[in-house]
């Protein structure tokens, strides 16, 4: 029975590292960087492959509202094509690589506009018809995922009324000790 159960367990790993997937970086991690509104931002991509090989890919970008974030520029790696439109809101990455990629790889930097008044939740996304294809001319889908997102500004009047919150709670605090 013990047998049985590891050679269950090894399949399955041996199963999950056959089914990775690789993954595409944001500034050299995964989770989506936050934008404030009335700045601008430049955000580099790279791909992990992943424990498998990278033989191409094509990422493709897009604004939920075009009137809060737009394209200022794109610099892609060498032999990296890209559509690139200034002012834009969907632009795109694209390669198909001379020899496969087995190790982390930068594919391109963009800088992006936030307007003053961008709301709360506007996002760049990398669309769900990305890909990225392996050694074996796979394509494996990589989105969506959301790339950059605006983040909330808490207004004077609730950073005030925190203040005072925790202005109460220290003076509550203080009573109790005395």
């Amino acid at each position: 029975m013990r047998k049985q159960l590891l050679g269950f367990l090894a399949a399955g790993l041996v199963a999950s590292a056959a089914n990775a997937v690789p993954i595409v970086t944001i500034d050299g991690g995964t989770a989506a960087v936050s934008l404030t509104a009335g700045t601008s931002a430049t955000i580099t991509l790279g791909i992990t492959p992943d424990a498998g090989l990278v033989a191409g890919f094509n990422l493709i970008f897009e604004v939920s509202d075009t009137a809060g974030i737009s394209l200022v520029s794109c610099a892609a790696q060498a032999g990296v094509q890209s559509s690139c439109p200034a002012g834009g809101v969907n632009f795109s990455f694209g390669a198909a690589l001379s020899s496969d990629a087995s190790a982390p790889f930068t594919v391109a930097s963009f800088t992006i506009n936030v307007a003053a008044g961008a709301a709360p939740g506007t996002t760049v996304t990398l669309t769900g018809a990305s890909t990225i294809t392996d050694s074996g001319f796979n394509d494996i889908f990589v989105g969506p995922t959301t790339v950059a997102q605006v983040v909330g500004v808490p207004e004077p009047a609730t950073a005030g009324l925190l203040a005072v919150g925790l202005g109460g709670l220290a003076l509550i605090g203080r009573k109790r000790r005395a």
